[in-house]
């Protein structure tokens, strides 16, 4: 009799553990890149890596108010080594951690939140207007007119750095990364897979000894990628005039473009003589 009871409880264990790893198989098979949720919807997506150092009023981050308030109550409480994406015009939030999310640590995360969990199954819950499920390392939150679902190949980030900015007005995700020292933000775009034809311009060595370092931003534009970011610029007599690029800096909501010409090159006589010329055709063109 007791050798029947052990071996029941024997086949019972081997059942459990059997569908423990199926079911372990099925949510690795069904993992999506946080990043691949989001998609041209969204606008803008940003995935703030550091909570407790980014300030979204100096930061200039701006989504909609469901998903800054959700962010804003649980902030104090997202842990370390974790990216929050936050899209810019859906209700959808991707919480991704080092380690996996469970029951325990998805309470604690809305411990302090404006409203109460409710858990529907073993990873669904609801949470004030968002309806949240859990698979591994990622915790997904949304509206009800939202679906969470791959959509897009996703993006690269640098996990590094402060907070990171996707914007998805061209055909390819534009990716800059930010980081933050003292007072100081510095930023770094991350080209698609067609930038490694660009020439690697090293900024620093062309415009360091002539520019100062009082201002906010200090962006540089290598030419030929500039130029595919901007058909304007690339049809414009600026472009055959630039040698390395182009340098933005912004100081107190001020401008200022910097451009490296090819020696022997003059701007002014080349865009007067370009403005006559139009002119005189009859045709009219922007001049960036």
């Amino acid at each position: 009799m007791l050798k029947k009871v052990a071996f029941s409880i024997v086949i019972i264990i081997c059942l459990f553990l059997t569908l423990n790893i199926i079911d372990g198989l099925s949510i690795d098979k069904s993992q999506i890149d946080a990043s691949a949720y989001f998609d041209q919807r969204d606008s803008t997506v940003f995935i703030v890596n550091h909570p407790h150092n980014v300030d979204f009023k100096n930061d200039n981050i701006r989504i909609i108010d469901v998903n800054k308030d959700l962010f804003q109550s649980i902030k104090k409480d997202i842990p370390e080594n974790c990216s929050v994406f936050l899209s810019q015009s859906r209700g959808l939030i991707v919480f991704e951690k080092s380690g996996n999310w469970n029951k325990a640590s998805i309470k604690e995360l809305f411990i302090d939140g404006k409203f109460k969990i409710e858990f529907t199954e073993l990873r669904h819950f609801k949470y004030g207007p968002f309806t949240g499920f859990c698979s591994k390392n990622k915790l997904i939150l949304h509206t009800k007119e939202v679906d969470p679902k791959k959509c897009s190949d996703g993006f690269i980030i640098d996990k590094k750095a402060h907070y990171c900015r996707v914007t998805f007005d061209s055909k390819t995700p534009i990716t800059k990364d930010f980081y933050k020292s003292k007072n100081e933000t510095i930023s770094y775009h991350t080209l698609s897979a067609k930038s490694s034809n660009y020439e690697n311009v090293n900024d620093k060595d062309v415009f360091s000894h002539f520019i100062s370092d009082n201002f906010d931003s200090y962006t540089f534009y290598a030419k030929e990628y500039f130029a595919d970011l901007d058909e304007f610029f690339r049809k414009s007599p600026l472009y055959p005039l630039t040698a390395s690029g182009v340098l933005i800096l912004e100081e107190k909501g001020n401008m200022l473009a910097v451009l490296e010409l090819k020696n022997g090159q003059k701007c002014n006589e080349t865009l007067v003589e370009s403005s006559d010329n139009t002119r005189q055709s009859g045709n009219y063109s922007y001049l960036p």
